[in-house]
């Protein structure tokens, strides 16, 4: 049910695209603290649909999509010790990220910065709890690479 929702939530806002400013910025609807409160939750599925909400927020509204970055990095620093939290999060930054090349201005040069110093830091964490480290293996690495890809596609890589 939960899923259905979120999915539909996302596709609502997508095709509202700047039209649903109002709805979002509105504190006391809050849509945007309910998508991201799903983001680690226990169910897997609802944790994806929860991602792919958050992108098609993004895209509909690209002025959020540097403020729901620096949210799920947050929240991600924050709940680090979670598993359910480190994956919901590294799919939210990774659905976040790729929404970077539907927004006309991306992201700023110093948040791509700040993706590749995190992905190390998240390495770092991953080494250190092995509970972490065998639950999910990969999710530094696939943050790492997104935040790659958009930097090559940029044209450019900046040093950490």
């Amino acid at each position: 049910m939960l899923v259905c929702a979120l999915q539909e939530l996302g596709n609502l806002i997508h095709g509202l695209g700047t039209t649903a400013t109002p709805l979002l910025q509105d504190s006391s609807t809050g849509l945007l603290d309910g998508v991201i409160a799903a983001v680690p939750h226990p169910s897997v599925s609802v944790r994806l649909a929860a991602a792919w909400c958050l992108h098609c927020i993004a895209v509909a509204l690209p002025s959020l999509l540097t403020p729901l970055l620096d949210r799920c990095l947050e929240r991600l620093t924050a709940l680090k010790s979670s598993p359910e939290a480190v994956t919901g999060f590294s799919f939210a930054v990774a659905a976040l990220l790729g929404a970077v090349k539907h927004c006309p201005l991306g992201i700023p040069h110093g948040k791509g910065k700040v993706m590749v110093s995190f992905s190390v830091t998240l390495c770092s964490v991953f080494r250190e709890n092995m509970f972490l480290l065998f639950y999910h293996p990969l999710k530094p690495c696939r943050k790492l690479s997104s935040a790659i890809t958009i930097l090559l596609s940029k044209g450019r890589i900046p040093s950490v």
